[in-house]
């Protein structure tokens, strides 16, 4: 993760622009907390119950699989599955 991104969680948890002492010092807490490893800040993803109306709005107006699995998130075999749920007449044989 680069500390780009670290200074965006930063201002968010603090709700402004953090000064430069509290961005120096959030640093050098992270590198001795951390010892140098890479810092990787999970974020969760949706649940399919979350994602189907927002799966099946996309496949809707046309989009593709592959455009829709980039939207929210997913691999393509996952919008897949949820596509042949709400809608078995898409499911693909591989016989």
């Amino acid at each position: 993760m680069s500390r780009a991104v670290l200074m965006i969680a930063l201002h968010e948890t603090l709700g402004r622009e953090p000064t430069d002492a509290e961005r120096m010092a959030f640093l050098r807490a992270l590198e001795r907390e951390r010892g140098g490893d890479r810092v990787y800040i999970a974020h969760r993803q949706m649940t399919a119950d979350e994602a189907a109306p927002e799966i099946l709005r996309l496949h809707g107006e046309g989009y593709s699989i592959r455009r829709i699995a980039a939207a929210v998130g997913w691999c393509k075999s996952r919008v897949a599955e949820v596509l042949t749920v709400h809608n078995p007449a898409l499911k693909v044989d591989s016989a």
